[in-house]
């Protein structure tokens, strides 16, 4: 006797784990079992990457501000421009960060 809310739960979180997996180009492995914790797996990779960006692109910034002006502003600004957040996920960034001084 099938569960039909169960299938259609597993079928729900597959097809999200697929569209995370495309999204950060990840052609690994799926999960044998216990879907809700691989899918978690891999929306903390997504927050990984997203993080590296972050860190990437304040060192670029920062850099250029250095070589150009001999100093770094107290706030960098970066137009990111149209980036995907997630499947489906678009959104227009501006990226701000004020050096906070102790």
């Amino acid at each position: 006797m099938s569960n039909d809310y169960a299938d259609g739960a597993s079928s729900s979180l597959n097809k999200t784990i697929t569209e995370i997996m495309e999204y950060i180009d990840d052609d690994g492995q799926r999960a044998p079992a216990d879907l809700r914790r691989f899918m978690h797996g891999k929306i903390a990779e997504v927050s990984k990457w997203w993080a590296l960006e972050g860190f990437y692109l304040g060192h670029r910034e920062s850099y250029r501000a250095l070589k150009n002006d001999a100093e770094v502003p107290a706030t960098l600004e970066f137009e990111y421009g149209e980036a995907q957040l997630a499947p489906g996920v678009y959104e227009s960034l501006t990226l701000t960060s004020r050096i906070r001084r102790t």
